[in-house]
């Protein structure tokens, strides 16, 4: 359209010296040469190193956070809010991405079609070389974030070097059609929440805080690229009565919502609802019922204590629908309501 102003770019238009840095391997791989940045933490002897870019206050106000831990692993995170959208075309770089939204709108472009990934969810990503798309965050419209990136080349070889055979993920990617993007898009969990706003919200500088990003995209990768508990069990059907049993308490520490069901945990591990809840009363000393509240109002405590989700979002990820209902079972277990969470962190409340 004649006299239309283009909305100005994103991460890629940032200035590496005199020029655009266009990739984000020029943008990583030059964080000390940010024409705006400012060094946070480099350790030299590894090659890593993190920046922090602040958007000018005549765009509108947040910062971005970047930290390239390795050659081929990158992580971002963001906590921005522009006066106008901003929108950039972005090349295909061959990475997989890892987009854990958790405030505001994400819209991505490809050639075949329009994703949103609208927060909170998770966004996984891969986009080829030469299939270029198009991200656009809103004007007005605060976006909170973390992505991480990395090649598949880095993933394999992060995989073999623990033993670990392989992953859907990576072998979702490996089968896909190499011209086109691929992506899913999944409900966030809880523990992805709290891993992100964690980074987010670091407390620690300099060296430690390098040191503390490069913890964190290592748990991303153990949430993303771990099996589902289904996939577990069915690799280990016929596991002991002692590890039946283990089974269940490890689905019960990490499956929040919706609220794991007896039955479902019996037919799950292939025992019968007595003979379940008998075993795991004797071996744990408390019901299954008993384990998964303390497990869901731990959870809840940490995420109110971190400062970035509601009551009512809260409730939802320990797998209550109604605010009511979750506020009255956290006061019966803790002995406080929900809102004074935070305020007891900080010593508010006695």
């Amino acid at each position: 359209m004649i006299g239309a102003v283009p909305s100005p770019g994103l991460l890629r238009s940032t200035l590496v010296g005199q020029k655009p840095a266009g990739t984000l391997h020029e943008l990583f791989g030059n964080l000390s040469g940010l024409t705006r940045g400012e060094i946070i933490g480099e350790n030299l002897g590894r090659n890593a190193e993190a920046s922090r870019l602040r958007v000018d206050r005549t765009d509108g106000h947040g910062s971005y956070e970047l930290y390239r831990l390795d050659r081929d692993l990158f992580i971002l995170t963001i906590d921005c809010l522009f006066d106008s959208a901003r929108e950039e075309v972005v090349p295909g770089e061959a990475l997989i991405e890892v987009h854990i939204c958790l405030h505001g709108r994400l819209t991505i472009e490809t050639a075949h079609r329009r994703l949103v990934a609208q927060g909170p969810c998770l966004l996984l990503l891969y986009q080829p070389a030469g299939a270029d798309v198009t991200e656009r965050l809103e004007a007005g419209t605060r976006y909170t974030g973390l992505s991480l990136y990395c090649r598949p080349s880095f993933l394999a070889q992060l995989l073999h070097r623990n033993g670990i055979p392989g992953c859907p993920l990576l072998h979702a990617v490996e089968l896909h059609d190499h011209t086109t993007v691929w992506h899913e898009i999944r409900p966030l969990p809880a523990a992805l929440h709290y891993v992100a706003a964690g980074l987010l919200q670091s407390p620690y500088q300099q060296g430690f805080r390098l040191l503390h990003s490069e913890a964190k995209a290592l748990e991303i990768l153990c949430q993303v690229l771990s099996p589902a508990p289904g996939e577990i069990e069915r690799a280990t059907a016929t596991t002991t009565p002692v590890r039946q049993i283990d089974m269940v308490r490890r689905i019960l520490g990490t499956q929040f919502a919706p609220i794991p069901h007896i039955y479902d945990l019996a037919r799950r591990v292939g025992v019968s609802e007595s003979k379940l809840k008998r075993a795991f009363k004797e071996h744990f000393g408390i019901t299954v019922f008993e384990y998964g509240l303390e497990c869901r109002m731990r959870h809840a405590l940490e995420l109110l204590q971190g400062h970035t989700m509601s009551i009512c979002q809260v409730a939802e990820n320990v797998g209550y629908q109604h605010q009511t209902s979750f506020t009255a079972a956290f006061r019966d277990h803790f002995g406080f309501l929900p809102s004074e969470a935070r305020l007891r962190r900080t010593g508010m409340v006695t």
